[in-house]
């Protein structure tokens, strides 16, 4: 009898604990998402300020809470931004040594970058970061090979050469203070606080550049102030380029598939049949938009769905629950879950565990 008292207790005990546990330890919701080539995965803001990471998404590896991450406001794949306007950084310890990635501390040395203050956003993309600070100036610094900071010719990726890297953040002279940053693969982008899209770099790609007015910058690099646009809200250069205006419209310019066939342009299109888009975002073979309704259309080979071909028009795949925010493949539900679609398995969602 006293045996079954005790266990009585003991279930009782358990139960209490449990609930309490239960609500000291609830699940963490998603502020941002920033997903990168799939050996890096996707790094999720939580609601507490840190940034959990996810890496190798195929081989389902993480969550790892990236150190040294505390306050922290905005983020891309290897930066983030503290709310005191400190940006800090990390490179995975294989980097340049050809190790395989499986073999990689993806998180070593995470530091401040020296030499920048009062920031309030950044960019990255194929290593060139951009940082914008509360004054309109843009800095950039890491990889130059297209001389998107230097202003020098682009380096000949057909013959070997040294890597062109700029170590410290360095002052790009456009010529008024911007509100929003993009960085690209060949060009980068800014918009103004007139709401005016500029764009600088595409020499590697000429005819992937837009008509505008041309500023010729002091180090010697070219900004175009980009005709044929109405007020925008928001870009994205990583691949081509993508624009958001505040009236929900998607615009591109440059090479792309069409409708009918390729299409060559330097004067801004408006992408059809997108209305209310909140957010534009690139990934690998695919645009995806978010819609004000909290659906994704996707222009090319959509990731959620594995029956899904390529199209040059945006489109809807299979139905899910309403998105509040997009990055590539990766997206936050209006729950605050985050989930990625796996690259080599279209239409595998995985769930993003944010930890407790």
């Amino acid at each position: 009898m006293k045996l079954v008292r005790h266990l009585a207790r003991l279930i009782i005990a358990l139960v209490v604990l449990a609930g309490a546990g239960s609500e000291t330890f609830a699940q963490h919701r998603a502020i941002a998402v920033a997903a990168a080539e799939p050996a890096l995965g996707v790094n999720v803001l939580r609601d507490d300020g840190r940034v959990i990471s996810f890496t190798m998404l195929d081989e389902v590896e993480g969550p790892v809470l990236i150190p040294g991450l505390e306050r922290i406001v905005a983020i891309t794949p290897r930066m983030a931004l503290r709310e005191d306007g400190v940006v800090l950084t990390w490179e995975p310890s294989c980097d340049g040594t050809g190790a395989p990635a499986a073999s990689c501390d993806f998180f070593e040395n995470t530091h401040e970058v020296r030499g920048l203050h009062d920031v309030v956003a950044i960019s990255e993309a194929n290593r060139l970061r951009l940082a914008l600070d509360r004054n309109g100036a843009v800095w950039g610094w890491g990889n130059d090979e297209d001389g998107l900071i230097s202003g020098l010719p682009p380096l000949d990726r057909q013959k070997k050469h040294k890597a062109r890297i700029v170590e410290k953040p360095t002052r790009i002279p456009l010529p008024v203070p911007m509100a929003k940053i993009s960085a690209g693969y060949v060009q980068a982008g800014a918009i103004d606080r007139d709401g005016h899209v500029w764009t600088w770099g595409g020499d590697r790609f000429p005819a992937d550049k837009a008509q505008g007015e041309r500023f010729v910058l002091p180090n010697g690099l070219v900004a175009i102030r980009v005709d044929g646009l109405s007020t925008a809200a928001s870009l994205d250069m990583s691949s081509s380029p993508y624009v958001l205006t505040k009236a929900g419209e998607i615009w591109r310019w440059g090479g792309f598939e069409g409708a009918t066939g390729n299409v060559d342009t330097s004067m801004p299109i408006r992408v059809s049949g997108v209305d209310e888009a909140t957010a534009v975002s690139q990934g690998n073979n695919f645009v995806a938009i978010l819609t004000k309704d909290g659906s994704v259309l996707y222009i090319g080979s959509a990731p959620d769905d594995r029956n899904f071909a390529s199209s040059p028009k945006p489109r809807a795949t299979r139905p899910l629950p309403a998105a509040i925010a997009i990055s590539g493949a990766a997206r936050i539900m209006n729950n605050g879950a985050a989930v990625h679609f796996l690259v080599h398995r279209p239409g595998v969602p995985k769930s993003l565990d944010l930890g407790q």
